[in-house]
């Protein structure tokens, strides 16, 4: 479509997240939060191969679920 790669990037830098989707949060202390809205197995899935891709090994994942 015409746009520099960099102009690109910084377009993309500019977004805004959507609430509730792979939302962090960090506390006081330091620990890392992530909240998103996966609502089907398959969302729930990607969600969780995206933060295993993403955390250091040494880290403990804590996984807590909803249902409404």
């Amino acid at each position: 479509m015409g746009f520099e790669e960099g102009e690109i990037l910084q377009a993309i830098s500019q977004l805004k997240r959507v609430k509730g989707r792979f939302e962090t949060i960090i506390s006081n202390g330091g620990i890392y939060f992530v909240v998103d809205y996966a609502h089907t197995p398959d969302a729930l899935e990607n969600v969780l191969d995206s933060i295993n891709e993403i955390r250091t090994k040494n880290e403990r994942l804590i996984t807590v679920m909803g249902c409404g």
